[in-house]
């Protein structure tokens, strides 16, 4: 199945078995991969980090994110002479 734009793609369920309100709205990203799509996610991501109320969360996701680069970067100078 090769389905295209936005659909029910992932099933989400909370870890502390709390219920999800049946009208919340979730966008999955996958953000660790070094393609178009997985820079683009980590710049969207980068941007909540700065911004989101939890500044404790902003900043684990950001290190995260940094890290992930740092990785990118890494094996890209591997693959290069």
């Amino acid at each position: 199945m090769s389905k295209k734009g936005l659909y029910n793609k992932y099933h989400i369920i909370r870890n502390d078995g709390k219920e999800i309100p049946e009208d919340a709205l979730y966008f999955v990203l996958r953000y660790d991969e070094d393609t178009k799509d997985g820079r683009s996610a980590t710049e969207a991501l980068k941007l909540f980090s700065e911004n989101c109320e939890n500044r404790g969360l902003g900043k684990e996701l950001y290190n995260r994110l940094v890290g992930i680069e740092n990785e990118h970067l890494a094996e890209f100078k591997r693959k290069c002479p």
